[in-house]
């Protein structure tokens, strides 16, 4: 019964992909213009990841100086977090966008002591589990902080929306 639980949860994580679960943070802290259902994208948008913030701005200024509309921004600071494609890909989707060019950056790392439950096993002199408790340790937690930025762009060949300013 275990092996089935566990194969069935394998399935779902490689059929929903790594992130496919969980909140899309960049559609959470969007700002900008809202064309949600309002668009029918045909097209799959092109995700640009950009290594840097300077490689950010660089690959946004060049998408707008072919003719691009920026649609909006999004930015936010998190930990536990991975950049996840398919995320940004339905996020840019929904809004119409042709282009998103994302990136993260290291901010800082956090260091805490925190309580947690840890289980004590007792063993009897043949090997088998005796009895067990749960008793309290304090643990460093260690997190570290990154800032994600991502940009939606809509080419110049679609019907312009009105322009984002900030």
């Amino acid at each position: 019964m275990k092996i089935l639980f566990g194969f069935s949860g394998i399935v779902i994580i490689l059929l929903n992909g790594c992130c496919g679960l969980g909140t899309n943070h960049f559609e959470a802290n969007y700002t900008g213009t809202y064309n949600y259902g309002k668009t029918t994208a045909t097209v799959e948008p092109e995700v640009v990841l950009a290594a840097n913030k300077s490689g950010y701005d660089t690959e946004v200024s060049l998408i707008k100086s072919r003719g691009a509309t920026l649609l909006g921004t999004s930015f936010f600071n998190i930990h536990s977090y991975s950049m996840c494609e398919s995320h940004l890909k339905s996020w840019a989707k929904k809004q119409g966008a042709d282009f998103v060019v994302a990136t993260r950056e290291f901010t800082k790392q956090t260091r805490t002591m925190e309580p947690r439950q840890e289980r004590v096993n007792i063993y009897n002199a043949d090997g088998t589990l005796a009895y067990y408790y749960d008793h309290t340790v304090m643990r460093e937690i260690v997190r570290n902080y990154y800032d994600y930025s991502a940009t939606l762009l809509r080419a110049a060949s679609a019907k312009p929306s009105e322009p984002f300013v900030p």
